[in-house]
């Protein structure tokens, strides 16, 4: 069988993170032991001469940087908080009082008058508030999609802050109102994907998440939402209550 193990976590120059897996058979080439890393897994393949897969494994890679390698070469931290950790939630339209803060999913909409908006929160309290962002990428899982597939999901960053557990429609926190339902959010769009196929939706949100740390906007986190449309379109995305870890949203952050 294959064994994977994660020896040493954090940073080398360029941003590299070594991750070692220990293989418990023989093979009779270097090339038939292959290796990809998507969504956070890293998975090892062994074929043989003429090509046939033999066997996998995959590796939970979790890689978090705090202190800057000396000479200003990029760090690389991920980000994908447990259901313990994380913070997000829905907010429907047509049932504006519900709370779907400890949901294993989070949902957009675009249809009209039924709109669902996604929220989510990242501590970035590990990334130095000195720090220049090269790039921030937001990744999500869309496991299942009704209707449009030309649904565009735009980030705005929130105004407001509010709790996982109490937030809804109409209200921030479950008892106070936002000044607009559906969420107090800049208009400017921070980011976009397309929700088509199925599969891992990524976000570009460097400007943002630079501001986040270095203190210019609170971070109160983001919020997803589609122009509206007619039709049911939910779009169903992991949340950082869903089981599997390697499938939860995830915010990769390299800087200087």
């Amino acid at each position: 069988a294959l064994y994977g193990t994660e020896l040493r976590r954090g940073y080398s120059v360029g941003g590299a993170h070594p991750v070692t897996v220990t293989v418990a058979r023989r093979v009779a080439s270097p090339s038939d032991l292959q290796f990809s890393l998507g969504g956070g897994l890293l998975t090892a393949t062994i074929t043989s001469t003429a090509g046939v897969v033999q066997e996998t494994a995959m590796v939970q890679v979790s890689m978090r940087s705090i202190t800057p390698p000396p000479g200003g070469s990029i760090v690389r931290v991920t980000l994908q908080p447990d259901g313990a950790t994380g913070k997000d939630n829905y907010l429907r339209a047509d049932r504006k009082n519900n709370n779907y803060g400890n949901q294993t999913y989070l949902k957009t909409d675009s249809e009209t008058n039924k709109s669902q908006h996604a929220l989510l929160q990242f501590d970035l309290s590990s990334v130095p508030t000195t720090a220049t962002v090269q790039l921030a990428t937001l990744s999500l899982y869309l496991y299942q999609s009704s209707g449009s597939t030309l649904d565009q999901v735009r980030a705005h960053r929130l105004t407001r802050s509010w709790t996982e557990t109490g937030a809804n429609w109409q209200e921030y926190d479950g008892s106070h109102k936002w000044s607009t339902d559906g969420g107090d959010y800049d208009a400017a769009v921070e980011g976009s994907f397309v929700a088509d196929a199925t599969g891992w939706k990524s976000l570009t949100i460097t400007s943002l998440v630079q501001r986040w740390v270095n203190g210019t906007a609170a971070n109160y986190g983001l919020i997803l939402e589609s122009p509206a449309r007619g039709g049911n379109n939910e779009k169903f995305y992991y949340s950082s209550d869903y089981g599997t870890a390697s499938y939860r949203p995830y915010l990769v952050i390299e800087y200087r």
